[in-house]
């Protein structure tokens, strides 16, 4: 009886996550970079601090892609690698010299992005879009 009370609670525990949907791409070919953070350590440039990266097509970052996060505060950035070297090329400056996006910006940002104005609270079944901006 205890079996079928676990397996019972197992079969109906239901896991949410946040999806992530990047529009505005300038390539369809080239790859796209996810990565999402819960802290402001290592945002936006230090993948290796993120809790979630995704690289993929184009196609897919347009449908969706799923993150197994759950509800929370979360900052996301973005980038198509259109070099194709695998990172974000900058100018000696700093600023992109490839499309990227950053959650939370309504308008292209003109300095590095900060963490406390990227990160947003999100919920179970939510769809975060991102969008590109030209270098």
């Amino acid at each position: 009886m205890r079996f079928f009370f676990i397996f019972l609670f197992i079969a109906t525990t239901r896991v949410f996550s946040f999806n992530i949907q990047v529009v505005n791409f300038i390539d369809k070919d080239s790859p796209v970079y996810i990565v999402v953070f819960d802290q402001e350590e290592g945002f936006p440039y230090e993948d290796d601090k993120a809790i979630f990266k995704w690289t993929g097509l184009p196609s897919v970052a347009e449908d969706k892609v799923g993150t197994g996060l759950p509800a929370g505060n979360y900052a996301v950035a973005v980038f198509q690698d259109t070099s194709g070297d695998g990172k974000l090329n900058k100018w000696f400056f700093g600023k992109p010299r490839e499309p990227y996006g950053i959650s939370g910006t309504l308008e292209k940002p003109l300095k590095k992005p900060d963490f406390n104005r990227a990160v947003q609270k999100v919920f179970p079944d939510t769809l975060m879009k991102i969008r590109l901006w030209r270098p």
